[in-house]
């Protein structure tokens, strides 16, 4: 029972990790050099999918 566990914890994990990832290229490909930033102020509507 303990090993099942551990399985499913780590294939959580794994998920987790994947979605993670997949978030940060889509954040990465979707980013415009325009995009409001730390060291960049603009007004120009932001084009990242996942927020400034």
């Amino acid at each position: 029972m303990m090993q099942f566990l551990q399985n499913r914890l780590m294939e959580i994990f794994g998920l987790v990790l994947f979605l993670i990832g997949v978030l940060l290229l889509i954040a990465l490909v979707t980013a415009g050099k325009n995009d409001p930033s730390f060291t960049q102020i603009s007004n120009a509507p932001v084009k990242n999918w996942l927020g400034p």
